[in-house]
């Protein structure tokens, strides 16, 4: 009885927010692309041997590309620019010219030399500059939490300088904070930090449990273990402007003098929970990184479906179309990625010809968006947010699939509507039109940074993501396309499609951020 009288309520629910914004009802022939057998033809190509992966930076990933743009171009969607539906960045892989030299001046006339490797090791987003003669101030962990009464930078100036700082935060802020929290104060936040206030490089000194651990990246150049393939490629933007480096012990002694100094330093401040700085007034630093560049262009798919009463207005949905390539030590090296993220691809594929196959187009314009890049950190959805073509204040919602057909099948991970509680309400409704409606589950806060959706959310839009679930063939070669249950990745993608309906249907806004 209390079931029945839930879906009442509910039913009386949707047909009042349906008339009050004037939403049409979803039309029986909406779905009818969105089918286990379609699915399947599109899964089993993107998921096939030849595309040997989908890595970003092999050149299959153009294979799987050019498949995504055909498929849009044949449903109908109009190209993202002019006549390609490709929205291009461009990444840069990054090698050491020649070795990096630091030399330590101090007053007494001596200089001590140290090549990088043992002593000390630029990090990978270091500045490929040279820089001579630096004054050195030590600025503790060299982080400025003002919130947290907590500044390290309080009254030291380091325009000009290099800074030496410890790795990690004080005990009484790690005390208060998760794992997570704590990976947002980590060596690049403190370069861009030290970078703003004007200093030319910053220094790190990595001790563990009394003993300094030399960090940065190894680089081929300096260590042999390190193959040219292993390096990784950024975008641009995430080049430091500032030499950033990892101290070891002798680097480090040569510019304290002692290392019980620097551990006596770190002491203090993680009793007291009070900043400590000085300055060295007798050591001046030149450092010299040199870098030849590999540039790599990559393609986003994109696709649109242009509104007709809110055009300028945009609903993305989005899946990652890559994987991570081949390799490991099994007979089968192809990691073929069918779940991750075959899966939320071929859902993207689905819902784009479901939704251009229907006679009256959406009010809102949809932007149907396959993004390269994610499993190298987010990096196609970093581009694309950040690109002006369609500015994100435009952009009304974001709906990600990512891994949607392995596990049970009728269970559904959901994540985000902390942000979107009324599209929230709306999901849960449609849900409950399904034939067979999913157990939703709101479990998944620990994953929000790790797909797509994080980008968006980055820039305040309100972003669901859609999830069945890590599994133990995650990130092996045995995520195949045998694996898949296409039935359940038609019914999520059903579903996704039924809120999006309704986000791109409404005459007026949308409440998107309020219950």
């Amino acid at each position: 009885m209390h079931w029945q009288r839930w879906m009442w309520r509910s039913a009386l629910w949707i047909i009042f927010v349906s008339l009050a914004w004037g939403i049409d009802p979803i039309p029986p022939a909406l779905f009818k692309p969105v089918t286990p057998e379609r699915a399947k033809e599109h899964l089993q190509f993107l998921a096939s041997d030849e595309l040997q992966g989908r890595s970003t930076l092999r050149p299959t990933i153009w294979i799987a590309a050019r498949y995504i743009a055909e498929q849009f171009r044949r449903f109908g969607l109009e190209p993202f620019r002019d006549t390609s539906y490709f929205h291009l960045y461009e990444l840069r892989r990054r090698y050491l010219a020649s070795v990096p030299v630091l030399y330590v001046h101090h007053r007494s006339g001596k200089t001590d030399t140290l090549a990088a490797g043992r002593n000390w090791r630029p990090y990978y987003f270091t500045a490929a500059i040279a820089v001579d003669s630096l004054p050195v101030v030590f600025a503790g962990y060299g982080v400025s939490l003002p919130d947290s009464a907590y500044d390290d930078y309080a009254h030291l100036d380091v325009r000009g300088k290099a800074v030496l700082v410890l790795d990690g935060l004080p005990a009484p802020l790690r005390q208060r904070m998760s794992r997570r929290e704590q990976r947002r104060y980590g060596v690049r936040y403190k370069a861009e930090l030290a970078a703003q206030l004007g200093a030319k490089a910053l220094l790190v000194v990595r001790i563990r449990r009394g003993r300094v651990r030399l960090g940065g990246f190894p680089w081929p150049l300096l260590s042999h273990r390190i193959s040219r393939r292993a390096v990784p490629a950024v975008p641009a933007m995430s080049i430091s402007p500032i030499i950033v480096a990892s101290f070891g012990k002798k680097a480090a002694e040569a510019v304290v003098g002692s290392l019980d100094s620097l551990r006596s330093w770190q002491r203090r401040i993680d009793s007291t929970g009070v900043p400590y700085t000085t300055t060295f007034n007798g050591v001046r630093l030149s450092l010299s990184v040199r870098d030849t560049v590999e540039k790599i262009v990559v393609p986003n798919v994109v696709g649109v479906l242009r509104g007709t009463l809110r055009p300028e207005e945009y609903v993305v949905v989005g899946a990652h179309y890559d994987h991570v390539g081949t390799g490991g030590t099994k007979a089968d090296t192809i990691y073929n990625g069918a779940d991750d993220n075959a899966s939320g691809t071929t859902g993207l594929l689905l819902l784009a010809e479901a939704f251009a196959q229907v006679k009256h187009p959406p009010l809102r314009s949809i932007l149907f968006v396959a993004f390269s890049g994610e499993e190298m950190g987010l990096l196609g959805s970093r581009a694309f947010v950040n690109d002006s073509t369609v500015p994100v204040d435009r952009i009304v919602a974001m709906l990600n699939m990512d891994m949607i057909s392995r596990n049970h099948p009728d269970t559904l991970h959901v994540g985000g509507v902390d942000l979107a509680p009324t599209l929230q309400k709306i999901l849960e409704t449609e849900n409950q039109h399904l034939t067979r409606p999913f157990v939703l589950l709101y479990d998944i806060d620990a994953f929000m940074g790790r797909s797509d959706q994080a980008n968006f959310i980055e820039k305040n839009i309100p972003s669901l993501f859609f999830f069945t679930g890590l599994h133990e063939d995650y990130h092996q070669v045995d995520d195949e396309v045998d694996k898949v249950n296409f039935d359940k990745l038609s019914r999520v993608a059903t579903l996704v499609g039924r809120l999006l309906w309704h986000i791109v249907h409404s005459e007026t806004p949308i409440p998107i951020g309020e219950p």
